[in-house]
């Protein structure tokens, strides 16, 4: 009866520590970049390292956007506010 119940208990852990690892491990996610030529933000996987190569060209001048929103919604683009800018240097 006891061992029934260890298994059953550590099999749901361990179905839980998959759920877990499976939500946090999208590496399609998206983020916010700025390109600094452009001076326009635009979105890209957030796998990629800063500096980027940017919206029209071939220069890597897309660094990683932090935005904020003034307002509470995500959704309003007029309330959106770079908080800063994040890039590696090349040795990275």
């Amino acid at each position: 009866m006891m061992l029934a119940l260890a298994f059953v208990l550590l099999a749901g852990a361990a179905f839980q520590f998959v759920r877990f690892f499976r939500e946090r491990g999208h590496s399609d996610e998206l983020t916010y970049f700025y390109d600094l030529s452009e001076r326009k933000l635009f979105v890209a996987p957030r796998t990629l390292v800063p500096p980027i190569r940017g919206i029209n060209n071939d220069e890597p001048d897309g660094m990683r956007a932090i935005v904020i929103s003034t307002s509470g919604d995500s959704k309003d683009k007029a309330s959106q506010k770079i908080a800063y800018l994040e890039k590696y240097a090349p040795e990275l």
